[in-house]
């Protein structure tokens, strides 16, 4: 249970709170994260949107209004796998605090998958992949964004970065793993 923070968030200027279940550093982990992308397993999903609540709860404490959001799977994952696995994580959250889930942004096409890019291509490939959702309303909100694994912090720096774009005070970055 992690506070430790992504050095690309440093120079996002807003506040960010950062947390994490587990490190990314063993079968067991590699095992978890590997299942919950490939394998749609419901008991595992609803284990950790469980265990995330946990995180969330303790981070939004009387801190206003919030709503939960998620780094949209590329389409051509969910047509492979059938399933979005940050969406699933991130519902269970919403559910089970009373938070409305907020399609904040939405997934462009990138060229290539994150997993195969060294930190610095991440960072320039995940301008392309992500972009903000033209209908969401974060102005003044506290933005929870579920997902699974921070590895460079590309993606969450680029999910903050349009959120503090659309109004957003603040994001509670909540992740299963941090490698």
């Amino acid at each position: 249970m992690c506070r430790c923070k992504a050095t690309k968030l440093a120079g996002i200027d807003m506040p960010i709170a950062e947390r994490h279940l587990f490190a990314y550093d063993s079968e067991l982990s590699r095992t978890i994260i590997y299942k919950l992308k490939r394998k749609n397993v419901a008991s595992l999903q609803k284990f950790l949107a469980h265990e995330l609540v946990r995180l969330t709860r303790e981070e939004l404490k009387g801190r206003g209004e919030a709503v939960v959001s998620y780094p949209p799977r590329a389409k051509s994952a969910v047509r492979e796998y059938g399933f979005d696995h940050a969406k699933i994580l991130a519902e269970g959250v919403a559910c089970e605090l009373g938070l409305t889930l907020a399609e904040a942004f939405e997934r462009g096409e990138s060229e290539k998958q994150q997993k195969t890019l060294s930190a610095k291509e991440r960072e320039e490939n995940v301008k392309n992949a992500y972009f903000a959702a033209e209908n969401a309303d974060l102005t003044g909100k506290t933005l929870v964004i579920i997902d699974d694994v921070v590895t460079s912090g590309s993606t969450a720096a680029r999910l903050c970065t349009l959120a503090h774009e659309k109004g957003c005070a603040r994001i509670v970055l909540i992740s299963a793993a941090k490698t």
